[in-house]
């Protein structure tokens, strides 16, 4: 199985998407985060912590997570936590969504499972929208209630979302 997501990260006073993108085989089983520069193995062992503090079962496979990026800043890993959990979650079948192709996500993650999301202001949504507009594409944003939606851009609630199917998020 396949998936790829979208994250946003703040920079410079503007946003940056990036693709993330992952996989399952039937290697040495395990999880390998690569493309996240020094952060990759603090972002795996994250993942691994919030999994094993959900009591969440899946089948033993290789799991990998990909970011595509050469110029990740300090402290733009943190953003990028929330999708790069959805798509191992939903590798794993603990998250029932099976294609994330058209969604975007952007939030720090803590390991109470506090989610922190990036501000994304009127003036952000407009930009995004006009974006999406000129090349007739519909997206879904994971994110929170306050975000909006709009005729390109729909909202889903990520706290739900995980409370839902994983539990103790807020």
């Amino acid at each position: 199985m396949e998936i790829k997501i979208n994250g946003l990260i703040p920079r410079n006073g503007r946003l940056k998407w990036m693709e993330i993108f992952g996989y399952t085989s039937k290697g040495n089983p395990g999880l390998e985060v690569t493309g996240f520069s020094s952060k990759s193995r603090g972002l795996k062992e994250k993942m691994i912590f919030l999994s094993k503090r959900r009591r969440l079962q899946f089948p033993l496979r290789r799991y990998v997570l990909c970011l595509e990026c050469e110029d990740l800043g300090k402290g733009d890993v943190e953003w990028l936590e929330l999708p790069t959990l959805l798509a191992f979650w939903s590798l794993t079948g603990n998250l029932p969504l099976k294609r994330l192709d058209n969604c975007f996500a952007s939030a720090k993650v803590s390991l109470e499972g506090e989610l922190d999301f990036l501000d994304m202001n009127e003036k952000i949504w407009k930009s995004i929208d006009g974006q999406l507009k000129k090349k007739s594409k519909e997206v879904i944003f994971i994110g929170n209630d306050s975000a909006q939606s709009t005729d390109y851009v729909f909202n889903i609630n990520a706290t739900k979302l995980l409370n839902e199917h994983i539990g103790h998020f807020y």
